[in-house]
């Protein structure tokens, strides 16, 4: 149906809106009233002339007054008849309609109100008088309220005062309803603008004038909330000189016909609707302390909340008396209980709490009544918990929050609450997540331990099970089968992990502890009572006895019956018992079916899993090897695995507690080791350590070394090495903070040592000259490289350990490097061993070399062979020290990787991560990041993107068969090493630059503005001082601003233009063109305060001059007219001024993408 069939037949318009979903719907017929009544008087203002056929603008003379088409009439009329059948309702006018067409509708409202004289005084020039249509409505707000002023002067009300008083009092409402609306943060909708000749999107209004009538309604506020006051406080209908508010309706508007005059159309008011001066103050109250809430007023607020609150309240009553819903008022009753509650109300006061269904209750809602406990320092606030336990009606959030709100409050003493609250308050919101939603008995079990619970009961069993007792009580009486069942395994649970061993105090002792801690106010005192007295107290009420059978009430009450006494030792404390053994966790009620030796055996063998204390450990074997001296404890956990050097020796020692005892230790070494945990790892290491050396002395006289035997040396020896292992990867951890560098260095040379000039990894004979795992062998390298300790690299024999080939010529490369500070290409060896790394035979050469590359224990057994033996593919070179090196030269062909990865000292992709993850010295870490730069520029070969990195000259610059080759794993493999560089050094520029580079070449556009920026905050002290063009050239600005253009920050690649030494005009004039949905970020915030090139500035007036943005324009001529950018100035003045802007913004720049 088209708009223009309501313009015929207005009957049609009735029938239309009447329909259950009429399309179009009725804010979309206003839209289209109102639009094509703006166009048709916009065609209006032209005539055609005969003589030409041009078209020429008609002279609108003042005395000519103000002439409105009958079609445009009609469709204006046509809007307001929709709206009348919306019953004027804003929320839905604010927010289906335009804002421009608001302002449109509201002023027809007002101007069908007004006398035509009137209207036509102030429409007449009305562009020339008011700068925008906000202050036209002003003007005609103003007027109708005159005329109000008037007719209760003369004490008489015309016929319509009472639709003149509706039409001011909504126009107002409306201001203060938009001010607020605008005012609320709120993510639009982008609405994609495509101008097309001949149409035009009704909702698209253009962003200033957006903007100028916000800032119109923003100076109309005040007058319309003098107005709104005014008109809530005038007396009520009983006075005959306050007019009666008159609703229109559909049929109040009268349509202009052919034959009608302008002066001949009559509005019919006398069929409005009489609206009551109660539901008339009661949405102006109600308006106008939304208005003030949203700004703060809250005196204000509270006093108009409190008024709508109290009609409101009369309103509901009548209406239910009679039937019938309200004809204008919109309030909405939860929303209007929201303000009560946030204003303090008293609900009682505002007769909200009488007439509210859902207060029908003394009191309020249950969560009502909850929040006014909780601002009452938490008065009565044990009832309403109990009475949510069966409605639950208090989110579970709110009683989580007001638990640590208690404890918190009864610890810290910020306020005195009663002592046993807390814990009551605890119970009764363990059993609401009991019997909440669910049927496993997971969610049961973490009912009960989260939060405090179960340390609240150890403190206090006894009082934990009476408040248990009494808040259970009345959920047993009514509650049904499964929350029974609930109930019943939320008691196993508090029964099995509730209550302490310690044996029963007298509850008259001082409330200080052994220690001498204080028990602090509010805090649950400990009254000593064992687990077994929380059970009995329990199980000796009736209601929770019934939740059991005697099948499940006789082993329980055999246990507090069977519980021996517990022994106290000479220092007071308790021995371990059994009670102490069932704190186990993974303790059930069956294991009581079984014989006691067994089941204190298996507590014992738990405690010695999680124990990492050596005496405990110690005194726990001793207790297992009473109960059976035959059982071997080493395989007590499966996960427990020494290497094969270590687990053979260990197994050589007598069988016996020994034995057990130094395994059990290397085993959670080991483990604390991968939980890097270093100190107590060195800790076990030294207690085996002391063991042997102890059993060593008290042998020597015998000639034994007791249960070590021959093999004491050795195992010494070997332990050695696992605490070397141990104290390399903490000085990783903690470099380059090292304790000890030059005794760890001295370690490291002593371990390659023993490796160069045995017979094998793993071998050696009962002396203590035992070769070390190559694990161990790799880890000193890489210790010795972080050390700077490169000499005794270079004089390494790689031939016994070809494994270390590459730490040895990483070693020379950097020697080289700084013997001829980087002026001579250094030692290929290198770039030979990190290129087959890349090429397509790299993953099947890893899985050939996975066991050299592993570091687990159970790998190394496959390394074992003779170290004097040459390999295949070496050659011998005279290295720096005069000694001769082994090293494997490589095609760079990809046809030779196979026989070059198959090597023992081949580099695979994997193994290089590996070495990677190992290296922190600078200048290592310089030379592999260069040499890895090299290889991908090498491999990508595109100018524009390359890496620019220190010392890439180097290294070769030509490759063969560069196709065959994994340009992206060289990119990752080069990622993972200067991440790792920069968590070492993050203020290194170089490779802060070079990390940039990567992300750009990587297109991770955001990231690499972000270590550009770094880059130059490092230099340049945060930008406070100039930034060094030997630092950051215009090739990384450049690249910045192709980051920005790649980003849609096209204003940031504008201002970056003229950070060059020649500014590029050309990407800075197409990159402020671009507007609207194309540019992500703040398209005007860097203009007057970033820009200091007068060209550039001259291009953006004229740009927003292009636009018809007059107010960004005005912005940019007031830049320009700056004195500082005045290009008259001298050198120093124009530098001085281009450095304060280039801050400014480098330092917006950072706090969008650093920080």
């Amino acid at each position: 149906m088209f708009w223009f069939e309501f313009l015929l037949n207005p009957t049609l318009l009735v029938e239309h809106l009447q329909k259950p979903s009429p399309d179009p719907s009725a804010t979309e017929l206003i839209i289209k009233f109102l639009a094509v009544a703006a166009d048709q008087k916009e065609a209006e203002k032209t005539e055609p002339k005969p003589s030409d056929g041009e078209l020429k603008f008609a002279d609108v003379k003042p005395e000519e007054g103000y002439r409105v088409s009958k079609k445009v009439q009609a469709l204006r009329l046509l809007s307001l008849k929709v709206a009348a059948f919306l019953k004027w309702d804003l929320a839905i006018l604010e927010t289906k309609l335009p804002l421009t067409m608001q302002v449109t509708l509201i002023q027809e409202l007002l101007i069908m109100c007004l006398n035509r004289s009137v209207v036509e005084e102030i429409m007449t020039n009305r562009e020339e008088k008011y700068s925008g249509s906000v202050e036209l409505l002003g003007a005609l707000a103003k007027e109708t309220a005159s005329m109000l002023e008037k007719s209760r002067t003369k004490g008489k009300s015309e016929g319509d005062a009472g639709v003149a008083l509706f039409a001011l009092t909504l126009c107002h409402r409306w201001v203060v309803r938009a001010v607020r609306h605008n005012r609320i943060p709120t993510k639009q909708a982008r609405l994609p603008y495509i101008p097309i000749p001949g149409l035009q999107d009704a909702w698209y209004i253009a962003p200033n004038i957006v903007e100028d009538v916000i800032r119109g309604l923003e100076n109309l506020i005040l007058e319309s909330i003098a107005v709104l006051e005014r008109v809530a406080t005038l007396p009520g209908a009983q006075p005959t000189n306050a007019p009666t508010p008159l609703i229109p309706v559909y049929n109040s508007f009268a349509l202009p016909t052919e034959d009608s005059s302008d002066e001949a159309v009559i509005h019919d008011w006398n069929q409005s609707i009489v609206l009551s001066p109660q539901e008339f103050h009661c949405q102006i109250r109600y308006d106008l302390g939304s208005y003030f809430f949203f700004r703060e007023k809250y005196a204000s607020a509270k006093e108009h909340i409190q008024g709508a609150s109290e009609l409101f309240s009369l309103l509901s009553s009548s209406a239910n008396a009679i039937g019938a819903p309200m004809s204008f008022c919109t309030v909405a009753e939860d929303v209007l209980r929201g303000y009560i509650s946030a204003c303090k109300l008293d609900s009682a006061s505002t007769g909200l709490a009488v007439t509210s269904p859902l207060s029908a209750q003394p009191g309020g809602s249950l969560l009502d009544q909850f929040f006014h406990s909780s601002k009452n320092m938490y008065m009565g606030i044990v009832p309403i918990l109990q009475q949510d336990n069966f409605k639950k009606e208090i989110p579970m959030v709110h009683r989580d929050l007001l638990e640590l709100d208690i404890v918190g409050a009864a610890s810290s003493g910020n306020f005195t609450v009663a002592r046993g609250l807390p814990l009551q308050i605890q119970t009764l919101n363990v059993i609401r997540r009991a019997i909440g939603d669910g049927s496993t008995g997971s969610s049961v079990h973490f009912a009960a331990t989260t939060g405090d619970y179960l340390q609240s009961v150890q403190q206090s069993p006894i009082k934990a099970a009476e408040l248990m007792i009494s808040s259970l009580k009345p959920m047993l009486k009514d509650g049904s089968p499964d929350m029974k069942k609930r109930l019943k395994q939320m008691l196993l649970w508090i029964m099995e992990w509730g209550g302490d061993d310690t044996p029963e105090k007298d509850d008259s002792e001082d409330e200080e502890e052994e220690e001498g801690e204080v028990v602090v106010e509010g805090e649950a005192k400990s009254d000593g009572s064992s687990r077994w007295g929380l059970q009995q107290t329990l199980l000796s009420s009736g209601e929770v006895r019934s939740l059991f059978t005697e099948d499940e009430l006789v082993p329980m009450e055999m246990r507090w019956k069977m519980q021996p006494s517990t022994q106290i030792d000479s220092k007071g404390r308790a021995l371990p018992s059994l009670a102490a053994l069932d704190a186990i966790p993974w303790y059930t009620s069956s294991d009581f079916q079984g014989s006691n030796m067994k089941l204190v055996a298996g507590r014992l063998e738990q405690q010695v899993i999680l124990s990492y204390n050596p005496e405990e450990i110690r005194q726990h074997l001793h207790a297992l090897l009473s109960i059976n001296s035959v059982k071997s404890l080493i395989r007590i956990n499966a996960k427990w695995e020494l290497p094969i050097p270590l687990h053979s020796v260990v197994m050589s020692i007598s069988r016996g507690f020994m034995q057990d005892f130094c395994f059990i230790l290397l085993a959670k070494a080991r483990e604390l080791t991968e939980m890097k945990n270093y100190d107590d790892a060195l800790g076990l290491l030294l207690t085996v350590q002391s063991e042997v050396q102890q059993h060593i002395g008290m042998g020597s006289g015998m000639g034994n070394a007791g249960p070590f035997g021959n093999v004491a040396l050795k195992f010494l020896r070997l332990v050695s090495w696992e605490a070397l292992l141990v104290r390399i990867p903490q000085s990783l951890e903690q470099w380059p903070h090292v304790d000890n560098p030059q005794e760890l260095a001295a370690l490291c040379r002593t371990c390659l040592r023993e490796l160069s000039g045995g017979s094998g990894y793993n071998g050696g004979g009962p002396d203590g000259n035992v070769q070390p795992r190559l694990e161990l062998a790799e880890l000193c390298a890489a210790t010795l490289l972080n050390l700077h300790d490169w000499d005794y690299l270079c004089s390494l024999d790689v031939r016994r350990c070809p494994n270390l080939e590459f730490p040895c010529a990483l070693a020379i490369a950097s020697r080289h490097l700084l013997k001829f500070k980087g002026g001579k290409k250094v030692s290929r060896d290198t770039w030979d061993l990190v290129i087959p790394a890349f090429g397509p035979t790299s993953n099947v050469s890893s899985s050939s070399q996975g066991s050299s590359s592993s570091s687990g224990p159970h790998h190394h057994h496959h390394h074992h062979g003779s170290g004097g033996g040459s390999f295949h593919g070496h050659q011998h070179k005279r290295s720096y020290a005069g000694s001769t090196i082994s090293v494997v030269h490589r095609s760079s062909s990809p046809s030779n990787m196979s026989s070059g990865s198959s090597t023992p000292g081949g580099l695979t992709r994997s193994h290089l991560i590996l070495w990677i993850e190992r290296l922190r010295e600078s200048t290592v870490l310089s030379v592999l990041a260069s040499l890895l730069a090299r290889l991908h520029n090498v491999l990508r070969d595109e100018p524009s993107l390359e890496l620019n990195a220190e010392y890439t000259a180097l290294w070769p610059a030509v490759l063969s068969n560069t196709n065959s080759y994994h340009t992206r794993a060289v990119a990752e493999m080069l990622w993972q090493l200067l991440s790792q560089a920069l968590s070492i050094y993050p203020t290194n520029v170089g490779y802060l630059k070079l990390m940039g580079d990567l992300n750009f070449v990587m297109n991770h556009y955001a990231a690499s503005i972000k270590y550009y920026l770094q880059a130059a905050i490092v230099v340049s002290d945060f930008f406070g001082q100039p930034i060094p063009r030997s630092v950051i050239d215009d090739t990384i600005f450049k690249r910045m601003i192709k980051c920005c253009t790649q980003l849609q920050c096209h204003t940031q690649a504008a201002v970056l233009c003229q950070f060059l030494e020649e500014v590029d005009y050309i990407t800075a004039f197409k990159s402020l063109g671009e507007r609207g949905g194309l540019t992500a970020d703040a398209a005007d915030a860097h203009l007057s305060s970033c820009i200091w090139d007068i060209t550039l500035l001259e291009f953006i007036v004229h740009l927003h001059a292009k636009r018809g943005e007059i107010h960004r324009k005005q912005q940019a001529i007031k830049v320009i007219g700056l004195l500082e950018l005045n290009s008259n100035n001298n050198e120093e003045i124009q530098r001085e001024a281009a450095n304060i802007r280039k801050s400014r913004f480098l330092r917006a720049m950072a706090r969008q993408y650093v920080i």
